[in-house]
């Protein structure tokens, strides 16, 4: 679990400071980093829970999926809804900006939902047990 808890402050940092330094731009990196934080996030829960929900993110989303049979560690439908938001904008502006690039421009409020998506499931995976760096 240390190292996702070590790579979720790294990831943080970064979009700290890359906000910081271009709060204007670059929110398709911005967006992408927040996703991260969330998939590691996902994985230092699954570590404390001594689950291993896959490397793949077919694998995650199949193991946390409240309506799948079986899952490996489900997580409520909110949450898993605000992870999959997180993966669907971070795929989103890296390969839907390559067909349009005039979207980079507008991704601003984007990456605003994304930061409050996240805040709102690191604050579900604190509330499970996970104590971050």
């Amino acid at each position: 679990m240390q190292a996702h808890l070590v790579q979720i402050k790294h990831n943080q940092e970064f979009h700290t400071l890359i906000d910081s330094t271009y709060p204007g731009r670059f929110n398709d990196w911005k967006i992408t980093i927040l996703f991260y934080i969330a998939n590691h996030s996902l994985k230092a829960l699954a570590s404390l829970n001594n689950i291993d929900i896959g490397n793949s993110h077919f694998d995650n989303f199949n193991n946390i999926n409240p309506r799948m049979h079986n899952p490996l560690m489900p997580i409520d439908d909110k949450q898993y809804s605000r992870y999959r938001y997180l993966y669907k904008s971070s795929r989103s502006v890296r390969y839907d900006c390559i067909i349009d690039p005039s979207r980079l421009g507008d991704l601003k409020e984007d990456h605003q939902k994304c930061i409050e998506a996240l805040n709102l499931f690191m604050n579900f995976i604190a509330a499970q047990g996970v104590v971050f760096l």
